[in-house]
């Protein structure tokens, strides 16, 4: 490991090698935590669907506080195409904040990689079969025109904060499940990279845990920025953290 960070020493950067044995997930967010890192960077293994994401990974999801990137190695840090997923079903502000940050980090990231931005979100209709014997199709169906416009609109005001910023954008609003909407569209749009929030509810943007999260790890084949939702706090205890 050393040898490897000296091989780096010419990019002007201090590397501090670290060696322990122990669970590897809990002793990389005891590290963060300790010493306040803002972002955990970790290479996953598997090539073929539905095998990218190991179980380092995936606990590192669960328990780590701070931004987590999982990077596919044949990707080489090269980002044609991102997805970026948000989520309006709920309007508290505590669930519309990580929108912005989703939108904030994708746009600088697409901006400084010249990429695509595409943008998804999905909405799932209440009953919509049931509802459709009892009060006809034309009520139902004017129910979900609206309910696609106003998606719309709030994707459209948010992504509007963002329009100076060099990208290029791209809106993808279905109605289904968020878990395969996602899963759908970063397939057809061939993304590089998936960014989304984690452990903040069941919508677009707040999965990674659970069956809806199995979902879209088991079918996707691309790089993975996930981020915590302010508040979040690790299980992980560690006693006062070092600078």
């Amino acid at each position: 490991m050393q040898e490897i960070a000296d091989s780096h020493k010419e990019i002007g950067a201090e590397i501090k090698v670290t060696v322990v044995e122990c669970d590897p997930a809990t002793e990389i967010v005891k590290q963060v935590i300790q010493n306040g890192h803002d972002l955990v960077i970790k290479s996953v293994d598997g090539q073929t669907v539905g095998k990218l994401f190991g179980g380092i990974a995936r606990s590192l999801l669960r328990i780590c506080p701070y931004p987590l990137w999982l990077l596919k190695p044949d990707i080489d840090g090269e980002f044609d195409r991102m997805l970026t997923a948000v989520d309006f079903d709920a309007s508290d502000e505590a669930h519309r904040n990580p929108n912005q940050k989703l939108i904030e980090i994708s746009t600088t990231l697409a901006g400084l990689k010249h990429a695509e931005l595409h943008v998804v979100t999905a909405w799932e209709g209440w009953m919509e079969q049931a509802l459709r014997r009892r009060a006809g199709d034309a009520e139902v169906d004017a129910a979900v025109a609206g309910k696609e416009a106003q998606t719309d609109a709030l994707l459209n005001e948010l992504l509007s904060e963002f329009e100076s910023a060099n990208t290029q954008l791209h809106k993808h609003i279905h109605e289904g499940n968020p878990a395969t909407v996602i899963r759908s569209v970063a397939n057809h749009v061939e993304t590089d990279l998936l960014v989304m929030g984690t452990v903040c509810r069941t919508g677009a943007a707040g999965l990674l845990i659970g069956n809806t999260a199995e979902t879209v790890l088991s079918g996707v084949n691309c790089s993975l920025l996930a981020l915590k939702p302010d508040g979040f706090v690790s299980p992980v205890q560690v006693g006062e953290a070092t600078t």
